[in-house]
């Protein structure tokens, strides 16, 4: 809890300031996965806020995170550093929901290259230390963006 309670949501519009409330709750109480998906769906609703202006409404609708972000980088609504961020929380959203064991992979790879087993790797990936990090750097990325549009 200590790690939420210093945030200021001061200038967040609803309802944007009660899903980041609602995600801190899910970070607080352990879900991890469930804070990764709702960091990326809070990333989603805001990317769409700044393309509706300057895209076509129908593309935008129908678009998902990855694509979101590539049209949003065409658009220049977001910068490269924001979307190398939108990038990262939709791979670990895709991994949570997708299982992808080649990120998982990866990431063990990098943090511990002598263990090669698939299952112990998977095993991991997703256990508590691994989503609790995942979870948090989503939920800041999330909040990040959503503090960052209402001061703009």
């Amino acid at each position: 809890m200590a790690e939420v309670m210093g945030f200021s949501y001061e200038g967040v519009y609803s309802p944007i300031l009660e899903y980041l409330k609602e995600l801190d709750k899910l970070y607080v109480n352990g879900h991890f996965m469930a804070t990764v998906v709702f960091a990326s769906t809070i990333l989603e609703h805001l990317i769409k806020q700044e393309l509706y202006p300057v895209a076509d409404i129908d593309r935008v609708d129908k678009a998902g995170l990855g694509t979101l972000c590539t049209m949003a980088r065409r658009a220049k609504v977001l910068t490269k550093i924001k979307a190398g961020q939108v990038r990262l929380v939709n791979k670990m959203r895709n991994t949570i929901l997708h299982v992808d064991i080649s990120f998982a992979q990866q990431l063990m790879g990098e943090a511990n290259p002598e263990i090669e087993d698939p299952y112990v790797q998977m095993i991991w990936f997703f256990s508590g230390s691994q989503l609790s990090l995942m979870a948090s750097v989503c939920a800041n990325i999330a909040r990040n963006f959503a503090i960052n549009r209402s001061t703009a």
